[in-house]
């Protein structure tokens, strides 16, 4: 397969029939793309033994997978961000994903953006939408997503630390501090009528709070090897 335009990064969390309905989904929302894609998936060693890759892939395309040691999503997520191939790494925030299937009308804005952070809004919902402005650092609907370019993705999450969903709020905080082009956007899914919010953990929370002050002292500065020099374009 040749380098892929995008990649869709899946860090498995709730076993294999759950896994399947989302790639399933994926799958039918890509179907007719103007570009190439891969599907990125990346499961924890206990439970790469209960999923059964070869049937998925005999039915869905352009599937991959990484083995993670760890559990815990946000060290699947640089896994899967760090191996996969494409020029425009995507970060699903749920189980739906009406934005790909629009995807192409965010294509132009990466000529002048490093990463965009797509968030639906709906019509008729503007308490909810109110909601997640005031709070979206910290609460994620099941349609949200964000879109790095590959530079900017290798050179951010090399030095992230977070181990829930708290390394989106981490990575989003580190490109600010370091002058990444970020480019918000909204878009409408017609189909559904209201906005589900998943409420952070604890844990969530903690890290939350860490990587804000962390970004208040100015000391989320990226964290680059040698191996690993990836500058951005201006």
């Amino acid at each position: 397969m040749s380098k892929p335009y995008l990649s869709i990064i899946i860090p498995e969390s709730d076993g294999e029939e759950k896994l399947t309905l989302a790639l399933i989904k994926i799958d039918e929302a890509l179907q007719g793309a103007s570009f190439d894609y891969e599907i990125f998936v990346i499961v924890s060693a206990a439970a790469h033994a209960n999923i059964n890759f070869l049937k998925l892939t005999t039915f869905i395309k352009n599937v991959r997978y990484a083995d993670s040691e760890s559990p815990m999503y946000g060290e699947k997520l640089k896994i899967g961000v760090q191996n996969s191939s494409g020029n425009i790494r995507l970060l699903c925030g749920g189980e739906n994903y009406y934005y790909l299937k629009i995807f192409d009308q965010f294509i132009p804005s990466f000529k002048s953006c490093d990463i965009i952070i797509g968030s639906n809004a709906l019509v008729g919902q503007s308490y909810a939408n109110r909601f997640k402005k005031l709070f979206g650092s910290l609460i994620f609907t099941d349609r949200d997503f964000i879109a790095f370019k590959e530079e900017a993705a290798m050179a951010i999450f090399f030095g992230l630390q977070s181990k829930t969903e708290a390394i989106k709020l981490e990575a989003h905080e580190c490109a600010r501090k370091n002058n990444y082009k970020i480019l918000a956007v909204e878009y409408s899914d017609p189909s559904l009528a209201s906005i589900q919010i998943k409420m952070p953990t604890l844990r969530f929370l903690k890290e939350a709070f860490i990587i804000y002050v962390m970004a208040f002292g100015r000391k989320l500065k990226l964290k680059v090897s040698a191996k690993q020099k990836f500058e951005r374009k201006q």
